[in-house]
């Protein structure tokens, strides 16, 4: 944020003569000045010129300042006439370059920021909680997932990380059991998850039960030896399940 510092300076713009006033310190008619100043505020960010002049009468001879509390009526009906016949000149709120330059640049950020957050709320947001039902709904024949299995009949997978993708066969909607196949490849975690073959399914197959939890889905089998795990990271419920709609 810039350092904003603040100058304030009356400006003399007018000097007007008048020998027609009774000075109200001499009670006599005598030549007096009225001087018209206007308050001049300054930053680095603008220029505030104030439309309303301050008056100063003064006694030529002896330049001291009647005190306003001393004016005459006269007097207050001659400053209202030079008021009116020389207004402030230039008077107004304007930004310096620097203010306009910063001014821009605060806006740019926050309509950056807007359309950011509008962005979230409008479409992130529902497309995010419309992929995060989908992810959690009853698999459907065609349905790819990303995620770790374990077979302890697999003697090559018994390790933590084997992590593939599987294609769901076949879906029985009474018991939620459901035949699944594994991919071609299997290697260790990664968060590219599309990186591993999930279009050639020429590895095991699988009875096994469809189950949900808070964060994840579980495909297990009756006789608990097997068991695969989609755990979606960061909400990218997309990365670790293909629906087979989305190939229709």
């Amino acid at each position: 944020m810039p350092i904003i510092t603040v100058s304030e300076d009356y400006i003399l713009y007018q000097q007007l003569q008048t020998n027609d006033l009774v000075c109200p310190q001499s009670q006599m008619r005598e030549p007096m000045q009225l001087d018209l100043y206007y308050k001049h505020i300054s930053t680095s960010m603008a220029d505030n010129i104030k439309k309303k002049p301050m008056p100063v009468f003064y006694r030529p001879g002896d330049s001291l300042e009647i005190a306003k509390k001393d004016w005459t009526h006269e007097m207050k009906r001659f400053v209202a006439e030079q008021i009116k016949k020389y207004p402030v000149p230039n008077a107004g709120f304007r930004l310096t370059t620097f203010g306009k330059i910063w001014i821009g640049i605060t806006v740019a950020a926050f309509l950056t920021v807007a359309a950011i957050i509008t962005k979230i709320i409008w479409f992130d947001a529902p497309t995010t909680n419309n992929n995060k039902v989908d992810f959690f709904s009853l698999s459907q024949p065609g349905d790819r997932y990303y995620g770790s299995f374990f077979d302890e009949n697999y003697q090559d997978h018994q390790r933590k990380d084997a992590y593939t993708w599987i294609r769901v066969e076949t879906v029985n909607a009474k018991d939620s059991i459901c035949k699944i196949q594994l991919s071609s490849e299997v290697g260790k975690l990664t968060f590219e998850t599309k990186q591993i073959d999930h279009t050639r399914f020429t590895g095991k197959t699988y009875l096994a039960k469809f189950e949900k939890d808070t964060d994840k889905v579980l495909f297990r089998s009756l006789d608990r030896t097997f068991m695969f795990t989609s755990y979606p990271m960061d909400n990218k419920f997309k990365d670790y399940k293909i629906s087979a709609k989305e190939n229709q």
